[in-house]
């Protein structure tokens, strides 16, 4: 016997020589032939058949006769094979492509995936909409997030149900590809059944590597803050191992920290601003910082604190602000103002080439722009009281007799909005007086000089201010004496007062 004689046929086989067999009827023209035959993928019998119900007998005996010849694992009895044809068909109407019997389909695996919250970790640089330039200076990743800031979530990876066909033979399907997310330091997960969400316990800088999720409090800058870092958006502290150089941007929630210099640029600080280096400002550039500022120098920059302002060497040309104390007792404040809410203490005020020194303590540089909100709120209401005044007054001018009750009514209205309105006016000069009255108890109207004062430097201590006109080299001190600036030796008779120690930092304008 041959290899081909010998070949035992497989169902597909069996089922394709019963059709060339039995699986046609001679029909005429116009009525459907009678065709049973499994789909191209195996997954179903389709059944081509005149209307089943006009000798439903005869077409279960065939149909049953023909799935026996097919040695199908399992499939309806004669009985099943008239129900399902009761079920399916309706009188005088044929079947062509119907499913009889289907197999079992495959259910697929769902891969594992991970929904960012925003894209934080985007490649390249911003580009301007209008003339399509990019500047070098701002990425477009923001890695900066906040406390309980949802981060990622994780969809589980769900495995799939393999299929059989109609053969009895199994469809499998592939595993489903999951994805392990760690939580390193300031990330929590929280598992939400299908998914789970890592959120970050604290405000900073998003890091991910090697599947495991990171929150930096502490942006680590490895050299100068430049072109090629772009500038600094974040929400906890930064520390620069180089310089910051000029134009560049700074903005952080924390501390930040340069142990090199500072060039031109702008800075904003949520904390303390430490700089091992000096400062330098120019035209357009600015620091602002909530907490204390420590430097070895300013030099023409304009720096405004909420905290105490410690300088090593020196303030030269530069517009200094603090709500807390300015302290340069080995340095020397030469040129532009400097301005401390708390005192201030120098070793050197002013230089011989230099008669532009101005300092000012006592003084809350942000006070006026506080006030100013204020009394813009007075005049609105007031703004609004004065046609409602004006009104009371016309009605007051007539008798009660000539007013309607409902004139009456409105009049008792106006007058209750026109009380209301007082109220609030008061209560926004009641602010003001807090306001300044604050102010007075933080002050410390002294300026230490523990070296020399050179001639042409002013001295303010709250609203009254003198000018220095001859030199002096020797430890001098500027106390206010009956609303008079005296410039006195400095000694134990007139040591300065100690600031209010409860000084708290606000935001810095």
């Amino acid at each position: 016997m041959t290899e081909e004689a010998t070949k035992t046929p497989n169902a597909g086989d069996l089922l394709g020589d019963l059709l060339d067999e039995t699986g046609e009827t001679e029909t005429t023209d116009g009525e459907v032939e009678y065709h049973l035959r499994p789909s191209p993928d195996k997954m179903a019998i389709l059944l081509d058949c005149p209307d089943p119900l006009a000798a439903l007998d005869k077409w279960t005996e065939r149909i049953h006769t023909d799935l026996t010849g097919l040695e199908l694992p399992d499939f309806p009895d004669l009985a099943n094979i008239k129900t399902l044809l009761n079920q399916s068909c309706q009188p005088g109407h044929d079947l062509t492509d119907h499913t009889l019997i289907m197999g079992q389909t495959p259910v697929p695996s769902v891969d594992a995936r991970l929904a960012w919250s925003k894209d934080y970790f985007a490649e390249g640089w911003l580009v301007d909409e209008e003339t399509g330039q990019i500047n070098f200076r701002e990425k477009v990743e923001n890695c900066s997030v906040h406390r309980n800031e949802l981060l990622l979530r994780v969809f589980h990876a769900v495995d799939g149900q393999a299929g059989q066909n109609i053969f009895g033979e199994k469809i499998p399907v592939d595993k489903a590809e999951k994805i392990r997310v760690r939580c390193g330091k300031g990330v929590s997960q929280v598992d939400e059944g299908a998914s789970s969400a890592y959120y970050a316990d604290l405000d900073g800088r998003v890091r991910n590597a090697d599947n495991t999720l990171t929150v930096d409090e502490v942006y680590q800058i490895t050299g100068d803050v430049g072109l090629a870092t772009g500038n600094i958006y974040h929400t906890g502290s930064v520390t620069i191992t180089g310089d910051v150089l000029a134009e560049s941007v700074i903005e952080a929630n924390g501390d930040i920290v340069v142990k090199g210099m500072v060039e031109e640029s702008i800075i904003i600080c949520g904390g303390t601003l430490t700089v091992v280096g000096g400062i330098l400002g120019g035209e357009g550039h600015k620091i602002r910082v909530v907490g204390d500022i420590e430097a070895k120098y300013i030099r023409e920059a304009d720096v405004a604190a909420s905290g105490d302002i410690r300088v090593t060497k020196q303030i030269s040309h530069s517009r200094v602000r603090s709500l807390g104390s300015v302290l340069v007792p080995n340095g020397r404040v030469a040129g532009g103002t400097t301005i401390a809410l708390r005192g201030i203490r120098l070793g050197t005020a002013g230089a011989p080439a230099s008669s532009d020194t101005v300092l000012m303590a006592g003084v809350d540089y942000s006070l006026q722009a506080q006030i100013d909100l204020y009394h813009d709120k007075i005049n609105r209401l007031e703004s609004t009281l004065k046609p409602i005044a004006n009104a009371l007054q016309n009605a007051g001018a007539r008798s009660d007799q000539d007013l309607s009750e409902g004139i009456q009514q409105v009049v008792e209205n106006m007058a209750l909005k026109r009380m209301k309105l007082q109220e609030a006016i008061s209560l926004q000069y009641m602010r003001v007086d807090k306001l300044m009255e604050a102010a007075k108890e933080e002050a410390g109207f002294f300026v230490v000089i523990f070296k020399e004062i050179w001639s042409g430097t002013t001295i303010r201590l709250g609203d009254s201010k003198t000018r220095v006109k001859n030199s002096i080299q020797k430890p001098r001190v500027a106390l206010l004496k009956e609303d008079r600036v005296r410039v006195l030796p400095l000694g134990e008779d007139n040591l300065p007062p100690e600031p209010n120690q409860s000084h708290s930092p606000q935001k810095v304008k």
